[in-house]
């Protein structure tokens, strides 16, 4: 292995994320949501960052596109959660200030849906010619 592979290798990078290091990164994100829940000012305020630059990207996309609705789903919905008065800030700052409220939808992202959409795509991939 030469020199520059062995430093991508120390810093994560030339290699695959493989599914024990996917595993570590669910665990801690749910360390997180778990410590801000808990009152940890750190955490929180990490939620805090997130929910803000959660809500500047909901309004841009609300400017860019008048969607009837967003929809918030998947792993990272705790922000929206732990983070909503920020969110609402900063899509209210960041909105045009003529376009109506931007209504949002937050479901929750089960196992299921996840399995149902990823076998939708592999049959739709096996029908393809």
């Amino acid at each position: 292995m030469s020199s520059r592979e062995d430093e991508e290798d120390e810093q994560g990078g030339g290699r695959e994320q493989g599914a024990g290091e996917d595993k570590r990164v669910v665990g801690v994100v749910l360390l997180l949501v778990d410590l801000a829940r808990n009152g940890d000012h750190a955490a929180a305020a990490a939620f805090r960052d997130a929910g803000r630059a959660l809500g500047a990207l909901i309004a841009t996309v609300a400017n860019a596109m008048d969607p009837e609705k967003i929809v918030i789903t998947g792993d990272g919905i705790a922000v929206a959660e732990l983070a909503q008065a920020e969110n609402d800030a900063a899509i209210e700052a960041n909105r045009h200030p003529t376009s109506a409220p931007v209504a949002i939808d937050i479901q929750p992202f089960e196992f299921g849906e996840w399995a149902r959409a990823g076998a939708v795509l592999a049959i739709r991939a096996c029908l393809e010619f």
